[in-house]
């Protein structure tokens, strides 16, 4: 509880009650009733000033203060997945009713990453880096693209989490990805962030030509990534802790969902997987060769597509016969 961690501080640091009271300004049977557990929070201003005058020096005494501060999460879930699989789907359902985050402290993952990656940070410091990011956010569903990265290491530490695994066809994954570039007409140098977005070492792209031009060029590396990444998550995943779903199944398995968190099903809010807005969809794979296309696919991502999408071709993808009948896409003004 918070009051017995503050106690346990203010006795580490030889400060007495009535000192706390003093310096910090707060009433005395206030912090005697907090130290009970008569009072299980108080405000962050009030905690604040508790913190400011227990002289404190570690970052993590502090972090601990802030979560204890808190209310007691229900549950503890990592949402993970590639890029374009589901991550903004997945949290908007719980963000109604409990704490979630969308790509939290991505910039700071990306660097950590990219640091270890070049050898310049060990797995010491990708540990204490993930689990600070962990204490810091406090979430009850933690969705990013990126957090995969860290999961053997959440997984290990909260022996109670849970894992829900997205997985999205190579077809439509491709074609989100290239929409996104396009849309957001990216002119990237950022190597960290193009290798653990995308799994290209640089990304350079300033329209839909652009990038009709260039995917031939590293195609190859995006699905080999596609299937890379989704084969380490699945190696990844706690047993008896997981759960997979497929991205164009999000919608219908709030049940599912619920069962496997052991929370009411009404707590979902179910119709907020489809308030984010949809992409504009430039149609870049029909403009390609569809032997090479097709040449390509079967090459990298067979082995999977097989597992999870046995009856799902590149025709059906391009002829517009999509694995959902929920819209996804905006067509080109």
């Amino acid at each position: 509880m918070l009051g017995e961690r503050i106690r346990e501080l203010r006795s580490r640091s030889g400060t007495s009650l009535v000192d706390l009271s003093r310096k910090s300004g707060l009433d005395m049977r206030l912090l005697e009733q907090l130290e009970s557990g008569e009072i299980q929070t108080v405000d962050n201003s009030k905690l604040l000033a508790i913190c400011d005058n227990l002289g404190l020096t570690l970052a993590t005494d502090f972090i601990t203060l802030l979560n204890l501060n808190k209310h007691p999460r229900k549950f503890k879930c990592y949402r993970v997945g590639l890029l374009q699989t589901g991550s903004n789907s997945m949290r908007l359902m719980f963000s109604r009713n409990y704490n979630e985050a969308l790509e939290f402290m991505a910039k700071e993952s990306l660097d950590i990453m990219a640091g270890y990656s070049r050898n310049e940070l060990s797995w010491e410091d990708v540990r204490c880096f993930a689990l600070r990011r962990d204490c810091l956010g406090h979430f009850e569903m933690d969705s990013a693209y990126f957090i995969h990265y860290f999961l053997p290491i959440l997984t290990q530490h909260f022996q109670n989490s849970k894992v829900i695994f997205n997985i999205r066809d190579c077809y439509s994954w491709l074609n989100c990805v290239v929409n996104f570039v396009v849309n957001q007409r990216i002119i990237n140098n950022n190597k960290a962030w193009s290798t653990f977005m995308l799994g290209l070492p640089e990304c350079f792209v300033e329209n839909k030509q652009d990038m009709i031009n260039k995917l031939p060029l590293f195609i190859d590396q995006m699905l080999s990534f596609w299937t890379n990444e989704n084969k380490k998550i699945l190696q990844m995943l706690p047993e008896g802790r997981s759960l997979i779903i497929k991205t164009h199944e999000i919608y219908d398995k709030v049940e599912d969902i619920a069962q496997f968190l052991n929370i009411p099903v009404e707590s979902i809010d179910r119709d907020r997987a489809l308030t984010f807005p949809k992409v504009i969809n430039h149609n870049i794979l029909h403009e390609l060769s569809y032997d090479f296309l097709n040449s390509r696919f079967n090459e990298h991502c067979r082995e999977l597509m097989t597992q999870f999408y046995p009856n799902y071709t590149l025709s059906d993808f391009l002829d517009g016969n999509y694995l959902t009948d929920i819209q996804i896409f905006q067509e080109e003004p």
